[in-house]
């Protein structure tokens, strides 16, 4: 991958970037208060299966846009940011981003992590 940034990001500091959205945007999804919220859970879903399930119970017009963003990203940190990188790596970087460099792949990434949090928010009533 090339690391272009205006900023001069290095490898490692994208990888430290990755997983860090990841822990963000999946790791701190609430498994516990997901499972109370959602019907019919068979108790094999992980956290996004949880997620999936309970927007769509919830009637969630994004659900599919916002549950591949979150697999993709969770894929993306399991083949590169927090393991070495396997030849694939810049091909899945194209096939999900568009991009192998990493200023455009994170501001993808970050585009991707605003909408879905933009729509929960508009669609659940959150508020800053």
């Amino acid at each position: 991958m090339h690391c272009d940034s205006p900023r001069g990001h290095t490898q490692p500091e994208f990888d430290r970037q990755l997983v860090n959205l990841a822990r963000l945007m999946v790791d701190a999804l609430n498994n516990d208060e997901l499972a109370q919220r959602t019907t019919g859970l068979d108790g094999g879903e992980k956290s996004i299966g949880k997620l999936e399930m309970w927007l769509r119970q919830e009637g969630y017009a994004h659900a599919d846009r916002d549950v591949k963003f979150l697999r993709d990203l969770q894929q993306l940190r399991s083949t590169g940011g927090a393991h070495r990188k396997g030849g694939h790596f810049a091909a899945l970087l194209v096939r999900l981003t568009g991009s192998t460099t990493a200023r455009a792949v994170m501001v993808h990434l970050l585009k991707g992590a605003t909408t879905l949090l933009g729509d929960m928010a508009a669609r659940f009533g959150l508020r800053e």
